[in-house]
């Protein structure tokens, strides 16, 4: 069985706690970000999967996690969670490939769709890691 690595970037503690126990079940290794300093910190020196954002997160300046990751040439997928998914965040996800939006609330077996669903996409694909050359 393949261990996909996950970065979830959630400040809010039940939401980490209740998509990490989901990520946990389906035997994905998770490391959590509170912080986008955090966040980034993690993306500079660990090697993931893909990457769950809340969209409080996307607003820091323009989908700042989803810039940062694409202006140093990775493929990462982001799934970004959102509880009212406006019309400009679908557009904002839709010009960038690789990101994906799941509402939230969702259930455990809706998340791990996605994830098998983005993880598989860049399996196929192949995936240039980000490096500290690029950082």
């Amino acid at each position: 069985m393949l261990t996909r690595n996950v970065l979830l970037f959630e400040a809010n503690p039940q939401t980490r706690l209740y998509v990490k126990d989901i990520l946990d079940y389906f035997s994905f290794n998770v490391q959590t970000a509170e912080t986008w300093d955090e966040a980034e910190q993690h993306l500079q020196h660990g090697d993931y999967d893909v990457m769950i954002v809340d969209e409080a997160h996307v607003h820091l300046g323009h989908a700042t996690p989803v810039r940062w990751i694409r202006e140093r040439g990775s493929d990462l997928p982001i799934i970004i969670m959102s509880y009212m998914p406006l019309p400009e965040l679908w557009s904002n996800c839709l010009e960038h490939d690789g990101v994906e939006l799941i509402s939230n609330p969702f259930s455990p077996s809706e998340l791990k769709l996605m994830l098998d669903i983005v993880t598989s996409k860049r399996v196929r694909k192949g995936s240039p890691e980000l490096s500290s050359e690029q950082t």
